[in-house]
């Protein structure tokens, strides 16, 4: 076959074409429109109708009952036979829709919500280059229609829930509007990187404030979203470096591993993105943002611990081990010795990772918490059905002291309940030390918090729900002498104070993060069935 032409832009002024799609990287770094308009129109819809955008000052509701007028015939060929589609130089359709007045005005203030996105949510979730961002954005910017609504998606997920209860509600006018202009963006055929991170930005809003069922299809939307435009081919030998830039490329990685963060947090389950263990891992995220980037000692997430790592990578490596917890849990080999043996190689890796992790925490000063919440997730997931849960989360010194307080004649599920407290202890103790990190507000404050904490202060509640209740049914024992029942208090007391600095840490969350308040309700239904 004979080479394929190069795309308009370039071909009109004489430049170097790479002939990369959906777009080359001279358009990509020039944000110029990339077609490719002399070969193969047999195969692909003609372009010549394509709308311009237009400022809509029709309202919403008046426009909704009418035909938009803006869908272009997306290339089918595209997803039905993708060779034929890579080797005929024909990119993808800029498609373009027409935008309601409400965003439009939203890009006047682009600096404003810029920079607090830049400062906030990019902390703990960076995945929007912020050179790129400056460019697309700037006063000489032409942007595309899926450049505003990433714009709007940043300004609604800045938003911040009043005081007043009666205005708490998380499905309001800018959410709803936003989620139209995505179902109109996907009716007009746009298929991009910045609708994709849009959807992953949704995603997060309505994970963090309990908008259900949507943000466990929105998430299902973001995988799908992520297979179309391939960036979840992440093996070295999958990558075409040379024809993307470093930056464009780092940037395609760390949305697909935010998707698989948030679907393992979404859906809680092994049925989504499945990252395979040579999948390369983001670079230092410090080291993005400055614009310096070496991929060639870039890690797959199969690589051992190293402090040679960002917060995103880190966050990565909890999620990929959290997924595999999951596969473990729910789809088991039925060979005992071998699922015994893969459980214990998880235990190992999550603890390893937990350590490190706090190593990371001292010596960089980065944000921790996230990829903490992961693994001590993926830790309760891992023990949560052991019958009398001894593992090398156990102490020695703590089973010898506690061994040494009760009878060989105590009922087994006596025993059972202490050994679980003295298991379940290590972890409710790390989580409780991290949140006298967090009451002082080092090194993060609630403004700053992560989302995804959420989940991982309620299971920490709930395993010192667990403890005490377990100590609770010791108590009363006609079988257990008095220093044993007198040194249990003193546990039970412990497992009481956890559960209330868990419910004040998730008060605290859920002054930015209204999930907060469903996930203190689970707590108090929980509560109330113990008591009965």
């Amino acid at each position: 076959m004979s080479q394929a032409p190069a795309c308009d832009y370039c071909r009109h002024r004489k430049r170097r074409c790479d002939r990369e799609t959906p777009r080359c990287s001279l358009c990509v770094i020039k944000n110029k429109e990339c077609r490719y308009t002399e070969h193969m129109r047999w195969v692909f819809p003609d372009q010549s109708s394509m709308r311009e955008e237009t400022p809509d000052l029709e309202s919403s509701s008046q426009r909704s009952s009418q035909p938009s007028g803006d869908v272009v015939e997306f290339p089918g060929v595209y997803f039905l036979d993708r060779d034929v589609f890579d080797k005929s130089g024909v990119t993808i359709p800029v498609a373009k829709f027409q935008l309601d007045q409400s965003i439009l005005t939203t890009f006047d203030q682009a600096s404003e919500i810029s920079s607090r996105y830049f400062t906030w949510i990019h902390l703990w979730m960076p995945i929007v280059s912020k050179a790129k961002w400056k460019r697309i954005t700037g006063p000489l910017a032409r942007p595309n229609c899926d450049v505003k609504l990433l714009l709007f998606a940043m300004k609604v997920l800045l938003w911040t829930p009043p005081d007043q209860v009666a205005l708490r509600n998380p499905r309001h006018q800018d959410y709803l509007l936003l989620k139209h202009h995505l179902s109109r963006a996907q009716d007009a055929g746009v298929l991009s990187l910045e609708l994709l991170q849009t959807w992953i930005l949704v995603t997060i809003y309505e994970y963090s404030h309990a908008i259900y069922p949507a943000a466990y299809v929105s998430i299902g939307v973001c995988f799908r979203y992520s297979l179309a435009l391939g960036i979840n081919k992440q093996r070295r030998n999958e990558m075409d470096t040379a024809s993307t830039t470093s930056d464009a490329t780092e940037e395609r990685r760390r949305v697909w591993w935010s998707v698989v963060i948030l679907d393992r947090m979404v859906s809680r389950s092994s049925d989504g993105p499945e990252p395979r263990s040579d999948d390369l891992l983001p670079v230092l995220d410090q080291a993005w943002d400055d614009g310096k980037i070496d991929h060639s000692g870039s890690c797959p997430v199969s690589a051992p611990s190293s402090t040679n790592m960002g917060m995103l990578a880190r966050l990565a490596q909890s999620a990929f081990l959290l997924g595999r917890v999951y596969r473990w849990k729910n789809h088991p080999t039925g060979d005992v010795d071998f699922d015994r043996s893969e459980k214990h190689q998880l235990d190992r890796a999550l603890r390893a990772l937990l350590n490190l992790t706090y190593e990371e925490g001292a010596v960089f000063l980065m944000a921790i918490c996230p990829q903490i919440a992961l693994c001590f997730s993926a830790l309760v997931l891992l023990h949560s059905d052991d019958p009398i849960p001894r593992s090398s989360l156990t102490s020695h010194d703590a089973i010898s002291t506690v061994d040494g307080l009760y009878k060989a004649s105590v009922q087994d599920d006596t025993t059972a309940a202490i050994q679980t407290l003295i298991f379940l202890r290590p972890i409710a103790t790390e989580s409780n030390a991290n949140i006298q990190l967090f009451f002082r507000r080092q090194p993060w404050s609630i403004e700053t918090s992560s989302p995804l904490l959420l989940h991982w202060t309620y299971l920490t509640a709930v395993t010192f729900l667990q403890i005490n209740n377990c100590l609770r049914k010791v108590q009363g024992s006609s079988e257990l002498d008095a220093a044993f029942l007198e040194h249990t208090k003193g546990f039970q007391k412990e497992a009481e104070l956890g559960a209330e600095s868990m419910k004040r840490k998730l008060s605290l969350l859920g002054k930015q993060w209204l999930a907060a308040d469903t996930y203190l309700k689970m707590i108090e239904a929980r509560e109330t069935g113990m008591d009965d």
